[in-house]
């Protein structure tokens, strides 16, 4: 959910056999702190300037390496709860499908390919994933403009590249443009013109 929406924690548990309860709460001065942190200090520099971009994102950044070394496993927090409620998913996904065609109609089809020609029905994108001959420079490049675009199909190095030329060659071109709800129709347009100057 944290990655769907702005919540300072939560995600997804499945088990076959559950074998201890969670906890009632993370543990202090990890994760869900940190990120609570970033969340409050963006929030303040989109209100009012303060405390500046690079900021939040240290803490942001900070947060989720704690992530990646807290195994444990708690309940969502109860502030994460209460604006779950108060969410309105219907529009969040309104928002994230009409900024995935905006940045379809936009995209120049001779630099970027991507990987989807249409928006597919009943999806909710997390971002519009395209395939670029230069993907690494051009990341770089939309990371210096603020544009911030994670790659979702990288191959482990244990995997055989002669074996499965095809999968190689999409882990080497793949990068995901964000178009989440948080993005207006005018921020899309920057988007793609940025994402076709540097492709081009």
């Amino acid at each position: 959910m944290r990655k769907w929406v702005g919540l300072s924690d939560g995600g997804a548990l499945a088990a076959e056999r559950p074998t201890t309860a969670l906890a009632s709460t993370s543990p202090p001065g990890g994760f869900t702190e940190l990120r609570r942190a970033g969340l409050a200090a963006k929030a303040a520099w989109t209100r009012s300037g303060d405390g500046g971009e690079d900021g939040f994102l240290g803490l942001l950044a900070r947060a989720e390496a704690a992530l990646a070394d807290d195994h444990g496993v708690s309940a969502m927090s109860t502030e994460s709860v209460a604006q779950l409620a108060g969410i309105d998913t219907a529009a969040i996904a309104a928002r994230r499908v009409a900024n995935a065609r905006r940045l379809l109609d936009r995209l120049d089809r001779g630099a970027v390919e991507p990987l989807f020609g249409e928006v597919p029905a009943g999806s909710v994108p997390f971002g519009l994933p395209v395939l670029l001959d230069d993907r690494d420079r051009v990341r770089l490049r939309l990371s210096e403009h603020r544009v911030f675009c994670p790659v979702h199909w990288e191959l482990p190095g244990a995997v055989d590249r002669e074996r499965h030329r095809s999968a190689f060659a999409l882990s080497r071109r793949e990068l995901t443009i964000p178009c989440d709800d948080r993005y207006r129709p005018e921020d899309m347009d920057r988007v793609a013109e940025l994402v076709n100057r540097f492709a081009g």
